[in-house]
């Protein structure tokens, strides 16, 4: 399983320190992801960082995130396992 999900994870390079780190599964992949384009869907993850943004957030966030998971709709769109972890950089 470990040699098939390097050949399946996507890195990107960049030289400015980044405000946060999205790590998914396979599992919310299409939901999250334009599997044409490989462009973000932007609407989730400016909601989800929007709400890490804000001071004292991060419950409101996680209870979101928890919520939008084992909804019906999310639900009937995956087949897999639903797994996200985020970080956020505090400070400048």
């Amino acid at each position: 399983h470990e040699a098939v999900a390097e050949e399946r994870a996507f890195f990107a390079k960049s030289d400015q320190m980044p405000d946060a780190i999205y790590v998914f599964s396979d599992g919310i992949q299409h939901l999250v992801v334009d599997p044409i384009s490989g462009q973000i869907h932007r609407p989730f993850f400016e909601r989800v960082f929007g709400a890490l943004c804000q001071p004292g957030e991060d419950e409101r966030a996680s209870q979101w995130l928890a919520e939008m998971a084992q909804s019906e709709p999310v639900r009937r769109r995956t087949d897999d396992d639903i797994g996200i972890a985020i970080a956020r950089r505090l400070g400048p």
